[in-house]
């Protein structure tokens, strides 16, 4: 996307205990250690992607410090990994990450496990329920398949036994699919009946069906642009999914034409218009 990355490591302040035992020539020494080798990834990428990267290393709690960063900076987005226990693959995600993706300004990319391809997304996955925010879910979906040529496949769940062509969801899917077609891009739908699963491991089974490489969440479900949660299915998708999560939040809704302005080439979309 032609954009600076800049790379951040926090080194936690630890209870009042560990802070009276840690002396300062250990707290400067792993300072100085974590600066270097972030250095060191720092220059790897230059030599060979030609991108480029500044480095820091703060101290605090790694929430206020990363969002107060991506303020400073003016953050298109936030960029954070997962931690996977050898043994398990358990999931650490702990208390001092998740209000990063509830108070985020911008757009956070959560990674799996999965490698990402050099080339992109080729399948983008989009859970779409009956709330108002599926316009603005749909436009960034768009933005993303336009831009990596990819494909945007529709899922939703019932909430209700009803018959799946019989419920809203089933036309409002039918609509929007229409207008992502009418994009020029390429979109499958697949609603599930409620089940005995939960919603959230319908909507991964469906992204494994058909190959997802990145879903698309929303972190705010009907409520205002104050909130600063994660509401339960996004927040059970991002824990548990194997391939990347981008999740927006209702300031990150905002920004989102400034965003894309700033990183994406708009004249492939006028050229494609034209032709």
């Amino acid at each position: 996307l032609n954009a600076q990355i800049h790379l951040i490591s926090v080194v936690p302040s630890g209870s009042f205990f560990k802070e009276w035992f840690r002396s300062e020539k250990e707290e400067r020494k792993m300072i100085r250690d974590t600066s270097a080798q972030l250095k060191e990834i720092a220059q790897q990428g230059k030599r060979e992607n030609g991108v480029r990267i500044s480095t820091s290393v703060e101290k605090g709690r790694s929430d206020e410090i990363i969002l107060e960063l991506a303020q400073e900076l003016r953050a298109q987005y936030i960029v954070m990994g997962k931690n996977f226990a050898a043994s398990s693959h358990s999931f650490f995600f702990n208390n001092q990450n998740m209000p990063i993706i509830a108070k985020a300004p911008c757009p956070v990319v959560i990674t799996g496990c999965n490698l990402i391809s050099r080339e992109g997304f080729k399948n983008i996955v989009l859970p779409l329920d009956l709330t108002k925010q599926t316009t603005e879910k749909v436009k960034k979906a768009l933005l993303w398949a336009h831009y990596y040529k990819a494909a945007i496949h529709l899922v939703g769940v019932l909430s209700t036994n009803i018959p799946a062509t019989r419920s809203r969801l089933h036309s409002k899917m039918d609509r929007i699919c229409q207008q992502i077609n009418a994009e020029n891009a390429v979109c499958s739908r697949e609603i599930y009946q409620k089940s005995e699963k939960s919603l959230q491991d319908q909507i991964l089974e469906h992204v494994e069906k058909v190959n997802g490489d990145l879903i698309m969440v929303m972190t705010h479900q009907e409520r205002s642009a104050g909130d600063s949660y994660v509401g339960k299915v996004a927040q059970e998708i991002i824990t548990k999914s194997n391939v990347p999560v981008v999740s927006y939040t209702s300031a990150a809704i905002g920004s989102i034409d400034k965003i894309f302005a700033s990183l994406i080439p708009f004249e492939i979309f006028s050229s494609q218009k034209k032709a």
